[in-house]
């Protein structure tokens, strides 16, 4: 098995504040042009991630913090809903993933920066990844994969030849995740605007290069805000009328 981290993702040139532009990490659109790609909705929220050890133990983690199943309350709270979950699914998610695959998703169930009143579940996946080799399935493999599964993917914005029709700036609008009238909420974006755009290059069987766009704006925010999500009270995000993951 290889060592689990989660995948890093560099900044699209233009990409969030300007004056960054010397930053050698940064993926130019013109080196993306011509590729498959799958372009997402960047989601704010906690990156979480889950898989089964060879003894059949449920590992679930927040980005490279392994987190308690058995703790409830405490610092851990706003997991709990979660934890309850993946002991509901356990045995079905187990024969599915066996303990080769680890599957990463966004759990937004408290508010960050950006409100979300229209979630069809608090967990998000985008990522399934195979432990024997590393590798990232492509979309398409993950969601032949994941089918069936009680499991909701990401909201996919395009997926096909990255063309300059389909920069991810040209893209960003309304978030699919918020209503045309989002409610008020102290210190949140309500705007209802996306945060960015999270994009995939791929093959037929792997995801072979990221990159991401995120608006300038929202990252001001957040240093002007100067505070923690975790510091304040916790605000829920809301779910649609009918969320499909609660069950």
């Amino acid at each position: 098995m290889i060592k689990l981290k989660s995948p890093r993702t560099p900044h699209l040139s233009g990409s969030g504040l300007a004056g960054c532009e010397n930053d050698v990490d940064r993926v130019k659109w013109t080196s993306v042009l011509g590729q498959n790609i799958v372009l997402e909705e960047k989601v704010d929220g906690s990156e979480v991630s889950f898989h089964f050890d060879e003894d059949a133990n449920l590992i679930l983690r927040e980005r490279a913090n392994i987190l308690d199943m058995e703790m409830h309350g405490g610092v851990e709270k706003v997991y709990d809903e979660l934890k309850v979950w993946l002991g509901i699914h356990q045995d079905e998610l187990f024969d599915r993933l066996q303990d080769r695959f680890m599957v990463y998703g966004m759990w937004c169930l408290a508010a960050h920066a950006i409100f979300y009143d229209r979630l069809p579940s608090y967990l998000l996946e985008f990522d399934v990844q195979d432990k024997l080799t590393g590798d990232f399935l492509s979309t398409a493999r993950r969601r032949e994969f994941l089918k069936g599964a009680p499991t909701m993917p990401i909201h996919v914005l395009f997926e096909g030849e990255a063309t300059d029709a389909v920069h991810p700036k040209r893209l960003m609008g309304q978030s699919y995740y918020c209503s045309s009238h989002v409610p008020a909420q102290a210190k949140l974006d309500g705007s209802g605007r996306m945060e960015g755009v999270y994009g995939k290059i791929e093959d037929a069987a792997r995801v072979t290069g990221r990159f991401k766009w995120v608006r300038e704006d929202f990252i001001q925010a957040i240093i002007d805000g100067n505070e923690h999500w975790k510091d304040r009270d916790l605000i829920r995000n809301g779910l649609c009328e009918k969320p499909d993951l609660q069950r």
